[in-house]
């Protein structure tokens, strides 16, 4: 099934730089990156959902996380948990996004806090996660 224009785009050579060569991230021309992830072990059974504009784009789990592709402008990340949890990037050029997705003890179920983090930090916690890919 294909793609419509402006969608999300995931792929593996996008994320070449986790394997270490620290160079370009590779994202095709006037997209950004857009990395979502998880990288604690609290409420490793549970799996929450996370949504780019409206539409899911897969469940994280302990030590994984999202990659993203995304068109230049406003986009808003929500985590979906027993409270939701949004965060709004404005995409721009030159720039890659890193939202830690924090697990939080919650009433019935867990709770997640998702929020924007810099270049530095991102990069070393999607490190010690595993890429999973969204649902087809």
């Amino acid at each position: 099934m294909g793609r419509a224009a402006g969608e999300l785009h995931i792929t593996r050579e996008n994320y070449a730089w986790k394997g270490g060569n620290g160079g370009d991230l590779g994202r095709r021309a006037g997209k950004r990156l857009c990395y979502v992830y998880r990288n604690e072990t609290l409420g490793a059974a549970i799996k929450m959902p996370v949504a780019l504009d409206g539409k899911l784009v897969g469940d994280t789990a302990a030590k994984t996380d999202l990659l993203l592709e995304v068109d230049p402008g406003p986009h808003t990340v929500v985590s979906k948990t027993e409270n939701g949890s949004a965060v709004t990037v404005n995409a721009v050029a030159g720039r890659n996004y890193f939202l830690w997705q924090e697990v939080k003890l919650g009433l019935i179920s867990a709770r997640s806090n998702l929020q924007e983090v810099d270049e530095a930090t991102g990069r070393a916690g999607v490190a010690e996660c595993r890429l999973i890919q969204p649902p087809s």
